[in-house]
């Protein structure tokens, strides 16, 4: 039997051990987990999920337009699987806020538990962040969703499945979560482009939070102008 195979298995039976003596403690409350590996039962029974069937209205009105705009020219589909609330808000908020990348597989596995979707997607497209505001937290929170559902958006593709930053924004402003529901639809009216080939394309919209819907609908009717034929979304949670 290899040595290497040996330490391996060894240090799987020791993490086993470790588990069922020592359970690790909650990533929110620090009290010790027992049913799943990084929240406790109280914590875990937080997660709620969502049950708004039509997340974003069919009709989307936009500042100073004289007619709402059809959601045809934006999104087919959303997969939105979990409240924003309790928990799964906490969570969020420590990614985002406090910098904590690595809460990314963790949010994705709870979200993917209530809204799998199928794997018939050319390409995985993050909802665009300003670099300047990339720089300041370091990481672009939709792009890192994107990295994580790579293989399960893909099924058994090979090459996997390609995250393209096919739309750019422009223009920077106040952070997302500190506007309010006219100003986040001003702001998703300005300063989405298309910047790469997505003809006759089928894809999947990556973002984390959906509020008002602006952004994802702005970001999918760009998409469908440059020649998309067909623009789902897929999003952790949504406000109650």
């Amino acid at each position: 039997m290899p040595i290497r195979w040996k330490a391996a298995r060894l240090q799987q039976w020791g993490r086993v051990w470790l588990n069922e003596w020592l359970p690790p403690y909650c990533l929110l409350c620090r009290d010790r987990c027992h049913t799943h590996p990084a929240l406790c039962d109280p914590c875990l029974a937080a997660v709620k999920p969502n049950t708004d069937r039509n997340p974003i209205p069919h009709l989307l009105p936009l500042p100073g337009a004289g007619k709402p705009i059809p959601s045809v020219l934006g999104i087919d589909r959303l997969y939105c699987g979990l409240e924003y609330s309790g928990t799964v808000r906490e969570l969020v908020h420590r990614w985002k806020f406090n910098r904590t990348p690595t809460l990314t597989f963790l949010l994705t596995d709870l979200a993917w538990a209530y809204s799998p979707s199928p794997s018939h997607y050319d390409s995985i497209v993050p909802v665009p962040m300003h670099w300047r505001r990339w720089l300041a937290r370091g990481f672009n929170q939709s792009h890192l969703l994107a990295l994580a559902l790579q293989s399960r958006l893909g099924g058994h593709r090979t090459p996997t499945l390609p995250v393209r930053h096919a739309v750019r924004v422009g223009v920077q402003g106040r952070a997302q979560h500190t506007l309010n529901r006219q100003q986040r639809l001003e702001r998703a009216t300005s300063g989405m482009r298309v910047c790469q080939e997505v003809v006759d394309m089928r894809i999947m919209l990556i973002d984390d939070v959906v509020t008002t819907g602006a952004t994802l609908t702005t970001a999918a009717q760009a998409l469908k102008s440059a020649g998309a034929a067909r623009v789902d979304a897929w999003c952790l949670a949504k406000t109650p």
